[in-house]
């Protein structure tokens, strides 16, 4: 008789030994042009994977993950990225996160998905883009999310890993 076979994702090993960070924004109220939430990668030698990326607005609007161009002074909200390792333990990130962000230049578009208008305020439409690593920032690159539309209240997050392999 086969056994069930537990296998670990690289997202779920990196978590565990404390290589996963969530970022997060919720409620933001985001000016035309801003970024609803922006990661960089300040590792010096090591990429930063994605494994997803989400958002949602209480009313209708197409979100768009980008790449930043270029060199660029981030601006807006600090945001203090999050590590997944279960446990309390504190760990210093070598991610660069702001919210309602001002700063950057949208540069490629990586994907587009869009966000349904909701009339109440328990129920806003919210939708996840699981990249499993797909999507990756090499040491200094950023990606952001932008809300076209300019929704008044929003919330966005990124998640995503350095690899254990890549530890030093």
């Amino acid at each position: 008789m086969a056994r069930a076979q537990l296998i670990i994702t690289p997202w779920q090993a990196a978590c565990k030994a404390g290589f996963g960070w969530a970022m997060g924004n919720a409620s933001a109220n985001i000016d035309t042009g801003d970024t609803v939430i922006m990661v960089r990668n300040d590792n010096e030698s090591r990429p930063f994977y994605i494994q997803a990326v989400g958002a949602g607005t209480e009313d209708k609007g197409e979100v768009v993950v980008h790449r930043v161009t270029a060199t660029y002074t981030a601006a807006g909200t600090a945001i203090t990225p999050v590590n997944m390792r279960p446990g309390f333990k504190v760990q210093t990130s070598e991610l660069t996160c702001f919210g309602d962000e001002s700063g950057n230049t949208q540069g490629d578009i990586i994907a587009k998905f869009g966000l349904s208008s909701v009339t109440t305020d328990e129920n806003r439409d919210s939708k996840e883009l699981v990249f499993n690593g797909g999507l990756i920032l090499d040491p200094g690159q950023a990606v952001g999310l932008d809300i076209v539309g300019e929704p008044e209240l929003v919330h966005g997050y990124i998640w995503g890993y350095f690899d254990i392999e890549d530890a030093s």
